[in-house]
């Protein structure tokens, strides 16, 4: 019998930047933009978390709370580590889903809409940057979709979903019949203490193989087109605007690197990035202008500066 320990959710809290500068930076960015578009915008977790969805290096992210994210080898080799990530993806794939994007989601999208933002590149999974109207390349993938690791068999992840269900009677049922929810990770599964060595993981049912969420868990490659893609958005901006990011993650930074090579840098993040640790030779344009401010306070502020 499948079985779980009772909790409860643990709601996320974003951290909050220097709210004293936040009218200065609201001008400075507003300015930016204007003396530098199109901006190329290269998003992360700090994009989503006014949603609900933790980021992982924050005060309060996922790392904070001892989650140590999935390994891609783990993955493919280990049917005890399969279990454990798709139990706790079966409850957590429904409080995914039912997010919606943060004003930051949508201040990108009217920035599109101006002309002011010619693409986004995220590292996000959510899928939130589409919800709100965008075209992301998605650097590591999306999480509302599986696919097979040795066929071309796809399915959506609402589709699996109920896969997984129906090969667990009572799973589901636990959650909604415990006393509110789980807590978030940032990968999109939830931190719960269950007994998940009875868990029926499906297999394709084309050719039997491992079904896998389409992302890049931690050791995986990015596909080849997919990396393309992220390089000729970001080629085609005057100037890159890097938002809710530390850069740590190596496929995000190589892009950032790169751009600043050549354009005009911003950064809207709290807490350092991985730019402070470059070589300040390596930017164009003088070092990137940094502005420790929460995305959606800041960026949506500055929609409305620019309307007036």
């Amino acid at each position: 019998m499948l079985s779980a320990a009772p909790i409860r959710r643990c709601q996320f809290t974003p951290p909050v930047g220097d709210r004293s500068r936040l009218e200065q930076h609201v001008r400075e960015l507003s300015l930016w933009l204007s003396s530098h578009a199109p901006a190329v915008v290269v998003t992360g977790a700090g994009m989503s978390t006014e949603s609900g969805i933790p980021d992982y290096r924050s005060p309060h992210g996922s790392y904070s709370k001892g989650h140590k994210p999935i390994q891609n080898a783990q993955f493919m080799k280990s049917l005890d580590a399969r279990r454990r990530y798709w139990a706790r993806s079966t409850l957590g794939y429904p409080f995914l889903l039912s997010r919606a994007p943060t004003k930051a989601h949508y201040a990108v999208h009217a920035l599109e809409a101006r002309g002011l933002v010619c693409g986004v590149v995220t590292q996000n999974v959510d899928g939130l940057h589409t919800k709100a109207g965008s075209n992301p390349v998605e650097l590591h993938g999306s999480l509302h979709s599986v696919g097979c690791t040795s066929c071309s068999y796809q399915i959506t992840r609402v589709e699996h979903q109920a896969r997984l269900i129906t090969a667990n009677p009572g799973w589901e049922e636990f959650h909604c019949a415990s006393d509110g929810s789980v807590s978030s990770r940032a990968d999109g599964d939830w931190a719960v203490d269950v007994d998940e060595a009875q868990f029926e993981v499906p297999g394709c049912p084309s050719c039997g193989g491992i079904l896998k969420p389409t992302i890049v868990f931690f050791g995986g490659s990015i596909d080849e087109s997919v990396k393309i893609s992220a390089q000729r958005a970001v080629d085609q901006g005057c100037s890159l605007l890097v938002m809710g990011t530390s850069l740590e993650t190596y496929s995000a930074y190589r892009l950032a690197l790169d751009a600043a090579k050549r354009v005009p840098v911003c950064v809207v993040n709290i807490g350092p990035t991985r730019y402070a640790r470059s070589d300040t030779t390596v930017f164009a344009h003088g070092k990137p202008l940094l502005l420790e401010q929460r995305v959606g306070i800041l960026l949506p502020a500055v929609v409305n500066a620019l309307s007036e």
